[in-house]
């Protein structure tokens, strides 16, 4: 599995975005069902070279919901990411995350009108310096009989 700038070159300036490619390769001799949830910008873990955490933010984001939505169960809902595929050996799945260079925070709380959850993404408070940076992409696959979270990484210059 790899984790790799969709241009040839690992660079962007500081706010900008860059394009990783996600790549999932079959490299066994047998056909594989895989249930992806693969990541999105917001949940990618970056620090410095010297291991410094840039993302995601401390603390987490915070949803203000109408006092009505406590007497409501989530139990019955399941929100799925990502698609079922029979991997053949050799196959591939790729999906691009895009990644900007910027330090995030979470958004201020506010009420979204709604009872159902809601994924809440980090936003940028300004740009990084230069520097390089490792980006890890943490899908989720699910391969019989669990799933697997590996770590994928690649390094980012920004300057």
């Amino acid at each position: 599995m790899t984790l790799e700038p969709e241009v040839a070159s690992a660079s962007v300036a500081p706010g900008a975005n860059i394009r990783l490619k996600l790549r999932l390769v079959n490299v066994s001799d047998h056909t594989v069902s895989v249930r992806t949830q693969l990541p999105y910008g917001g949940e990618l873990i970056v620090t410095t070279d010297k291991g410094v955490k840039i993302a995601p933010p401390e603390g987490s984001a915070v949803t203000l919901r109408d006092p009505a939505c406590a007497r409501m169960s989530y139990s019955h809902m399941e929100v799925q990411r990502g698609v079922v595929v029979a991997l053949l050996p050799g196959g591939v799945i790729e999906d691009l995350v895009e990644w900007q260079a910027s330090r995030m925070a979470w958004p201020p709380p506010k009420k979204d009108g709604t009872c159902y959850p809601k994924t809440i993404l980090p936003v940028a408070k300004g740009p990084l310096p230069a520097g390089k940076y490792s980006v890890v992409a943490t899908p989720r696959i699910w391969s019989e009989p669990s799933w697997l979270e590996p770590n994928i990484a690649t390094d980012v210059m920004v300057k």
